[in-house]
């Protein structure tokens, strides 16, 4: 992983644009503050001392900005980027998520989640603390979680007590985690933190991806909090696929033929 030294909250809001709108999270209750917020105020909010509500910022994508342009992702994680393998370059319409600016104060918490379309993600700390709580993506434990979603008790329901199994792993400046999909964790910050990640979708995870966008679609989960273009990426995957290794003649004739049966009967 790369950045440039001396990276901040506040010259993340002057590169990126001190009047740019920020969707700024009210902890208390998980959901978006209403108030209008732009760079230029939470980096102002940001480095306020004392007593404030707790407000997060997890959702700043800036691939697309000059700041993009001076990240570097680690290796492994370039190297699995399935949308970066597949998409053809004749698409313009492809919504980035390589990279994301986190930006919490001390006290911050993201509830129990899995990352949109079953997506990796790359985790660097660069200032504070996070703790994460894992559960598992086991078929037991996605059920579990996939019932705490729809509960109407799931702001009252601490995820583990059902799962009965979580593990904790705290991270610190310097460190970057990789997150595999599908593993349902919660994000605690003890201290003010500035952290640089991204997800990506990978073909070794194609089955797990599947099975979180189906939970997804279960729960209702709004099209803007999933993976853009998830199912597009799947095709461009399947075209990618076969062009470089296609069916062999004889298999596919004996697919042809059980379509004609089939289509007998």
């Amino acid at each position: 992983f790369r950045s440039p030294e001396g990276l901040s909250v506040r010259r993340v809001a002057e590169i990126h644009g001190l009047d740019y709108p920020l969707q700024v999270i009210d902890v208390k209750s998980q959901e978006g503050d209403k108030k209008k917020w732009t760079l230029s105020k939470f980096a102002d909010y940001y480095e306020t001392h004392g007593d404030k509500p707790i407000r997060n910022v997890i959702s700043l994508e800036v691939s697309r900005s000059p700041l993009g342009r001076i990240i570097r992702r680690p290796k492994v994680v370039r190297d699995l980027d399935l949308q970066d393998q597949v998409w053809p370059a004749s698409d313009t319409k492809r919504t980035p998520v390589k990279f994301y600016v986190l930006m919490s104060v001390a006290d911050c918490y993201t509830d129990f989640h899995i990352d949109f379309g079953g997506s990796s993600v790359f985790y660097h700390v660069v200032k504070g603390k996070k703790v994460f709580f894992f559960i598992p993506p086991t078929k037991q434990n996605l059920k579990k979680y996939e019932e705490w979603c729809l509960s109407p008790a799931q702001n009252e329901t601490f995820l583990p007590d059902q799962t009965k199994e979580c593990y904790r792993v705290d991270v610190y400046p310097g460190d970057t985690m990789l997150i595999p999909s599908g593993w349902i964790h919660s994000v605690w910050t003890p201290e003010d933190s500035f952290v640089i990640g991204g997800n990506f979708l990978t073909r070794l995870h194609i089955g797990m991806q599947i099975k979180v966008n189906e939970i997804e679609k279960n729960c209702q989960v709004a099209i803007k909090y999933r993976y853009p273009h998830f199912q597009k990426v799947q095709w461009y995957t399947v075209i990618k696929y076969l062009q470089s290794d296609p069916i062999p003649p004889h298999i596919e004739q004996i697919q042809i033929g059980r379509a004609e049966s089939a289509q007998c009967e």
